[in-house]
C-alpha cells in the first residue's frame, strides 16, 4: 500500500453555518465568497445542527490533521508497515490549529 499526498479539490475558503432568514428549521453550510456546500433541514433539531458545525469545521480538520503527519510517504508508510507505535514532534502552532479545528467542529 502506497501512501501518497493529495491535494484538497474542495472549496477553498472559510466555510460556517448559516441560518435561513424566516426559516429556523433550515440552513446551510456556506462560504464567504463561494457560495453554499451543502443545505441542512431540520436544523431546529440539535443532532443536525450539530452535524452543521461538523460539516463546516471539515476543512480546518483535514489542515490540522495534514500538519500532523507532513511527513515524506515512504516514511509515513515505513511506519505503518513496521506496526509500531510512533511518536512524533508537533509544533505548537500545529496543536493550536489542531484544537481550535476540534473546538469549531463541536460548536464551540
Amino acid at each position: 500500500m502506497e501512501t501518497t499526498k493529495n491535494e484538497f479539490d474542495g472549496t477553498i475558503d472559510t466555510w460556517f453555518v448559516k441560518e435561513y432568514e424566516g426559516n429556523k428549521t433550515i440552513a446551510e453550510v456556506t462560504t464567504k465568497h463561494c457560495g453554499p456546500i451543502c443545505k441542512i433541514e431540520r436544523f431546529d433539531h440539535p443532532e443536525n445542527k450539530a452535524n452543521a458545525k461538523l460539516i463546516a469545521a471539515a476543512p480546518k480538520l483535514l489542515e490540522a490533521l495534514e500538519q500532523f503527519i507532513d511527513f515524506p510517504a515512504k516514511d509515513l508508510q515505513s511506519w505503518i508497515d513496521y506496526g509500531q507505535p510512533v511518536t512524533i514532534t508537533v509544533l505548537p502552532k500545529h496543536l493550536e490549529n489542531a484544537l481550535s479545528a476540534i473546538s469549531s467542529a463541536l460548536g464551540e
